[in-house]
């Protein structure tokens, strides 16, 4: 788990960085609009340490924050990977067709490498696109990283939505415990009644959306577990190569995350 987690990291800064906020909640339903406002015991630890600490939960609904830092007084951060975080709750099938076409997107713009990308079904509702920072130009403090990889992000939206004629719009968001409505042009906060037949983050007709960036991710792997209709279920985050993203069909992707 530890190794993928941390594929993006150069050798030196896997000697340098070894410390990541790590967090876990119980299983959620789909009517739960914020997770993270479900996070418990948050744990502060070594990298090496993350299985032992997963063992804990069983490996199921655990995370690892976005930064990881040098020293365990949280001294200046690194922010890593660049996500794209696609869901679809109703439609699995049409997230991947995004999916597919937002990898498409990010390779031809950004002159991608098949090593600058992982990618992977978080086993419930999406997808999860993860590059390399550098191959991005995602460098400096974290403030200044985030800036830039949120505006990364928008493009990715952007060129999906004009891709379907749809344009304009607003993002939604979780910031200290509250949702939060974003103009998708200027990033200026905007007011729920104000977002009235406007297009927010959805990139297809069919309801698929990219999340707004969250400070943890799931680890690779891992369990994801949920309710839905009062039944647990679970299945596991797993990677795919490229091809498989491709030309797998879902339900093969679906059936390599059963636990």
């Amino acid at each position: 788990m530890t190794m993928t987690d941390f594929w993006w990291l150069t050798p030196e800064q896997a000697n340098k960085y070894v410390y990541v906020e790590l967090v876990h909640h119980q299983p959620l339903t789909d009517e739960d609009d914020a997770p993270h406002q479900s996070f418990n015991n948050p744990c502060f630890a070594g990298i090496q340490n993350i299985s032992k600490w997963c063992n804990k939960y069983q490996n199921t609904n655990v995370y690892r924050s976005l930064k990881i830092w040098p020293n365990n007084s949280k001294g200046e951060a690194l922010l890593g990977p660049f996500v794209v975080d696609i869901d679809n709750s109703k439609n699995l099938d049409n997230a991947l067709t995004v999916t597919r076409n937002a990898v498409s997107w990010l390779i031809k713009c950004y002159n991608l490498k098949e090593s600058d990308i992982r990618l992977f079904f978080t086993g419930h509702k999406g997808f999860n696109i993860e590059i390399l920072p550098s191959a991005l130009g995602l460098a400096g403090t974290p403030s200044g990283q985030d800036n830039k990889a949120d505006s990364i992000r928008k493009a990715v939206i952007k060129a999906l939505q004009q891709s379907k004629n749809v344009s304009g719009g607003y993002s939604v968001g979780y910031e200290n415990g509250r949702v939060v409505y974003r103009d998708l042009n200027t990033g200026k906060y905007v007011a729920k009644r104000d977002t009235a037949n406007r297009v927010s983050n959805s990139v297809s007709a069919e309801g698929t959306i990219i999340d707004p960036p969250h400070e943890y991710t799931r680890l690779h792997n891992s369990i994801n577990e949920w309710i839905e209709h009062g039944v647990k279920k679970a299945r596991r985050k797993i990677g795919l190569t490229l091809s498989e993203l491709n030309s797998l069909p879902l339900k093969e992707i679906v059936d390599r995350s059963i636990v």
